[in-house]
């Protein structure tokens, strides 16, 4: 019976600010040692916000998409390679000129897009001319990696979920034979650059390399025996990366700016209040509001993943000083379906955690998935004029009363 009278009392909920005494509530009935006060403590805005720029070369070449485009001030160019490796017979019918190339073309499965579903998108296609370790390719060796000015591709078709180009056939042919005795009369493969045209008003990732969808970016050539028969092969990317930028965030005390793709994160410190020594975490809520006309939210095309742009990872800080966050316990904070552009979360597990060990030193705010979602959130800051608006952080605490 003991049991069941606490569970009653800790279904009801009595909301007062931090500064208020506690009032009793429950049934004069109950022993006084079986009752709970619930308090709402509001703390209206954060302290101190900042951002920073984290870039993770490897993160971009072993994602699970690549991303291509321009909006507004972002743009984002992608590499991808090949492993054109036809078998013997093919190589010497190819070399003997008994059969040739028919067609090649390039299959991409899109992932997001972020900007209008309508707007324009396109790109250029262009042979690379070095040598290139895409698996830690930073972003200024990226701008200068070097390749054909001519545009290899044709056929340009794009949809909400595909995009699809054809490649000349003498580049596959360059490829094919650079394997054999021959190789020196014949170009090296070293992947094609991908390029948003200056008209795109659009990003969109593609599942690339590393996902696990078998729906990865795929190369396709037709090749065909006059008279006799035709065959296709295909394969995979076995390499890719890409590169984007934009312009950084300014204003950072009014606004908090999270950016995927190029990854701009964003540092939050909220004062803890003081809270009674025996007080009994409840609950805490994180609670970010989205300027939306600053904004652009991606959206997922396939429905296997998050729904895009609408999931913030929240990671605790665990170094004064320092931006290391403990990487194995992470939160959300994610689009409310019932307020437009309020963004929530449960905290609970990181502000017990600044009250176990008396060490509060902030959070890191990042897109979810920031390594192939092109999403810019802009959300309000914490010197925002409408207080209403900043970042608020909203703790359930519950005493038990005495007897």
């Amino acid at each position: 019976m003991r049991i069941w009278k606490v569970l009653i009392l800790l279904s009801v909920l009595i909301m007062s600010a931090c500064k208020d005494s506690p009032n009793e509530f429950g049934d004069d009935f109950i022993p006084a040692n079986d009752r709970y006060s619930f308090y709402l403590c509001d703390t209206t805005s954060a302290s101190d916000s900042t951002y920073y720029n984290e870039t993770y070369p490897e993160y971009k070449s072993l994602a699970e998409a690549i991303v291509i485009g321009k909006l507004d001030d972002m743009e984002s160019s992608a590499i991808v390679r090949f492993p054109m490796s036809a078998p013997d017979s093919i190589k010497t019918m190819l070399q003997a000129g008994t059969i040739n190339i028919k067609s090649c073309w390039v299959k991409m499965n899109a992932l997001y897009y972020s900007g209008g579903k309508n707007s324009t998108f396109d790109f250029t296609v262009h042979r690379i001319t070095d040598s290139i370790d895409v698996t830690y390719l930073t972003s200024s060796q990226f701008n200068n990696v070097s390749y054909e000015a001519a545009d290899v591709s044709y056929s340009h078709f794009f949809d909400d979920t595909l995009a699809t180009f054809g490649l000349n056939n003498s580049l596959i042919t360059d490829w094919i034979m650079v394997q054999t005795s021959d190789s020196n009369n014949y170009p090296r493969n070293y992947g094609l650059m991908i390029k948003p045209t200056s008209s795109t008003n659009k990003m969109m990732s593609f599942l690339a390399y590393e996902t696990s969808l078998g729906n990865a970016i795929k190369v396709y050539f037709e090749f065909e025996k006059p008279g006799v028969y035709t065959d296709t092969l295909s394969a995979y990317a076995t390499a890719d990366t890409y590169s984007a930028s934009c312009s950084a965030p300014t204003n950072t005390e009014n606004y908090m700016t999270l950016v995927g793709a190029v990854t701009y994160k964003n540092k939050i410190y909220f004062d803890m209040p003081d809270l009674p020594s025996n007080a009994v975490m409840n609950k805490a809520t994180l609670e970010l509001f989205l300027d939306s006309t600053k904004s652009y939210l991606s959206t997922a095309v396939d429905t296997s993943y998050d729904a895009g742009g609408a999931i913030i990872n929240v990671g605790i800080i665990t170094e004064k000083n320092t931006l290391t966050i403990d990487t194995t316990n992470v939160l959300y904070v994610s689009l409310s379906s019932l307020t437009p552009n309020k963004y929530l979360g449960d905290i609970t597990a990181f502000i017990q955690q600044w009250i176990n060990t008396g060490n509060n030193y902030g959070l890191i705010l990042s897109i979810y998935g920031e390594e192939y979602d092109a999403s810019k959130l802009v959300f309000y800051g914490t010197k925002y004029s409408v207080a209403s608006l900043r970042p608020r952080l909203k703790i359930i605490y519950s005493l038990r009363n005495k007897e």
